[in-house]
């Protein structure tokens, strides 16, 4: 039946083939019925910010460690 969702629930029939249940994007998912925003998944540029994110927060650690470094080493 077109639209009907296979087992895993990633693939879905649209009368011909089975398409994949979820956009490129990974931003929409078929639900059996409609296209609906997806929950919780990781997208591109979720992904993209939390590597920002984590190479800012390392970048701000080993500038503080430094920091203390080299101030013991200088006041020692």
């Amino acid at each position: 039946m077109t639209g009907e969702l296979s087992p895993d629930r990633l693939y879905y029939w649209d009368g011909t083939r089975w398409a994949s249940a979820v956009s490129p994007d990974r931003a929409w998912r078929w639900d059996g019925h409609m296209w609906q925003p997806a929950a919780g998944g990781v997208t591109p540029v979720r992904q993209s910010r939390a590597v920002i994110a984590t190479v800012i927060a390392a970048a701000i650690v080993v500038g503080i460690l430094g920091v203390f470094g080299v101030g013991s080493w200088a006041f020692s």
